[in-house]
């Protein structure tokens, strides 16, 4: 959970899985950090993303929690669905899906790339990563019902700035081999409004776990996890 003024403690992190992790409850730490952000004001200040357990998120601003369907989107007025992001869009057909690092990237950046205008909660970009992921693991992701945008958001537009960095995988994650792999990014959201209006930034960490049935299949993505 994240909190903004008063100054409160951030939520300690989880420890980076060895293994693959839920589904579900690791798309709900992203999809909860991401709705968050801003919720505070346009102070620019920074916000920790932890993981949320699988506890409910209420709505950040106060408003309406999302009472869309398992599987439905709940889009903002004026959405355009279907749309790409204001902040850009990954394609994947200019991504080398033989590289484990440039899919997990390409998955992390669409998954966290949000935009009012054209997403109801986060869990549209999610949607947008499927060239990315294991059907399973869409599956999963796709029916999440957390992560609501904020009124704030949709008051200003707002869209995702993202910034992805490389990070040194821990060694307790165990090597790569033909079939598994696993890659670690540094994450930095800018929630930016069409009106000029910045919220806080957003930071996390990324642990991707991909797979393939075998090394000449390209790879995908079977699971992501923040800390």
């Amino acid at each position: 959970m994240i909190r903004c003024a008063p100054r409160a403690p951030r939520t300690p992190r989880t420890p980076r899985p060895a293994g693959a992790a839920a589904p579900g409850r690791a798309a709900l730490a992203v999809l909860v950090a991401l709705a968050a952000a801003g919720g505070c004001g346009g102070s620019g200040g920074d916000s920790g993303a932890g993981a949320a357990g699988g506890s409910r998120q209420a709505s950040p601003s106060g408003g309406p929690t999302s009472t869309a369907a398992p599987g439905t989107a709940a889009s903002p007025p004026g959405a355009s669905p279907g749309a790409a992001p204001a902040g850009g869009a990954v394609d994947p057909a200019r991504v080398d899906h033989r590289d484990a690092t440039a899919v997990s990237r390409a998955a992390v950046l669409t998954m966290w790339s949000v935009d009012s205008a054209t997403d109801g909660a986060q869990r549209d970009a999610y949607r947008r990563a499927r060239p990315f992921l294991t059907p399973e693991y869409y599956t999963a992701i796709a029916g999440e019902t957390s992560g609501k945008l904020s009124n704030e958001w949709l008051r200003h537009r707002a869209y995702a700035k993202v910034r992805v960095a490389p990070q040194q995988v821990d060694s307790g994650a165990g090597t790569d081999t033909s079939t598994s792999a696993r890659r670690q990014w540094g994450i930095t959201v800018i929630p930016t409004g069409r009106d000029g209006w910045r919220g806080g930034k957003v930071r996390a960490v990324a642990f991707v776990n991909l797979t393939r049935p075998d090394a000449s299949a390209p790879w995908r993505v079977s699971a992501v996890t923040t800390g």
